[in-house]
């Protein structure tokens, strides 16, 4: 932890911590957008991506288009298919069909091998029904574990991650991104599963897929369509593959930190080679902080982290500004201004970026403008103007080298 001049920034990443066991939900488009190169890349990434799970994970596979399919590796005739023309010959208060749960498989070599030749038939075809898919991928990574009773031993059950793939936006069923938004957000609860999403191609709704991992303790990443799309997929997987730690929370003595200043201090997963950090403002008068420590769930359960060195620093001011920024644009995409105000009423607790700075109702596009303009920070709501001298012969390359301003920022 750094301290100076009132403010602190907390840096924590662990080391030597084993991997947390995973139970990861692959959820494929496979509609018509998806034949061709895009299908034999997402393919070959899979394969690789199957051989990389660790022992002890657990694995569901998904795939879709009109319809939505949860494949039962034991027996393929057993997987769940869902289709929205069964869907809408019930009123709409009258009970829907609802599949049983399919187990999680754990990821043998027996399994991995069965799941790869499911994936090696896989044709493309049909829509994108966006809307049935993410909600049977929430039932599927909540109820797959029911009836895996070794993943319950000693009460260490796998940590639930949805992968989630598309390279298009919705065309089926409900294709209203704010109420397919609300609908995931009333579904991913008691576990809150992690949502990671990609979008493949340019085709791909990129910022609904943003505002769905934001919202849901994921992140979402672009897969450009090129000849590397295969190792694009495989590196993103590689980013989540060993979370380390669950339910981090940085605890902070009453009295010590200023209110309304820590930026977003509790966070869903840490995973292996990632770093956390949150900054704040000392309570006015205290100049050192006392015992603050960071908790979460680890393999061998629940652990506790002291803070371990206090060290002074330049320009932490700074620091927790930027932090700030970047967190309130992250909860302004999160929420962004076309939701419909009872949705977002509805899921604070379970937006990932609800946490940080507070509650004042304040628009966090607006404390985000002022923040960039009070430090003087380019952002996507602020611009940065140079302007050239009337009466110039010649730039002096050397004079102006990025080089010499890097150590003006902090």
């Amino acid at each position: 932890m750094d301290v100076n001049e009132g403010y602190f920034v907390h840096f924590f990443s662990p080391t030597e911590l084993p991997p947390l066991r995973k139970h990861v939900v692959f959820v494929l488009d496979v509609s018509g957008s998806m034949e061709g190169r895009k299908l034999g890349q997402l393919k070959e990434a899979m394969f690789a991506i199957l051989d990389d799970l660790d022992e002890g994970d657990y694995f569901n596979l998904v795939e879709f288009s009109y319809s939505v399919t949860v494949w039962h590796l034991d027996l393929a005739a057993a997987s769940s298919v869902f289709s929205p023309l069964n869907l809408h010959q019930y009123d709409e208060d009258e009970p829907k069909p609802h599949p049983g749960p399919t187990p999680a498989f754990p990821a043998t070599p027996e399994y991995i091998a069965k799941a790869k030749e499911i994936i090696r038939k896989m044709r493309a075809g049909g829509g994108t029904n966006i809307h049935d898919t993410l909600k049977t991928a929430i039932r599927v990574a909540h109820e797959g574990l029911i009836n895996v009773t070794s993943a319950r031993e000693g009460g260490k059950v796998p940590e639930p991650i949805i992968v989630f793939l598309t390279d298009g936006e919705p065309t089926v069923g409900e294709v209203r991104p704010n109420k397919i938004l609300s609908t995931v957000s009333e579904f991913n609860e008691h576990p809150e599963s992690a949502i990671f999403s990609l979008a493949f191609g340019d085709d791909a709704d990129f910022v609904f897929l943003k505002r769905l991992s934001l919202r849901n303790s994921g992140f979402a990443r672009k897969i450009y369509e090129a000849a590397d799309a295969s190792l694009q997929l495989r590196d993103f997987y590689r980013q989540v593959a060993s979370p380390l730690l669950a339910n981090v929370t940085f605890a902070y003595q009453p009295g010590q930190v200023e209110e309304n200043s820590v930026t977003r201090h509790k966070f869903h997963t840490l995973f292996a080679g990632s770093e956390l950090v949150v900054a704040g403002r000392l309570d006015p008068g205290l100049s050192t902080p006392g015992s603050w420590e960071v908790g979460g769930s680890s393999l061998d359960g629940s652990t506790v982290f002291p803070v371990v060195r206090k060290l002074a620093a330049s320009s932490l001011e700074r620091m927790w500004a930027y932090l700030t920024v970047q967190q309130l644009l992250e909860q302004h995409e999160a929420q962004n201004e076309a939701d419909s105000r009872p949705y977002l009423d509805q899921e604070e607790n379970i937006t990932s970026t609800s946490s940080m700075i507070d509650d004042s109702g304040q628009d966090s596009k607006e404390k985000a403008l002022k923040l960039a303009l009070q430090y003087s920070f380019v952002t996507p709501l602020t611009s940065l103007v140079i302007v050239k001298p009337n009466e110039t012969s010649s730039v002096d390359s050397e004079a102006i080298h990025p080089s010499k301003y890097l150590s003006l920022l902090w």
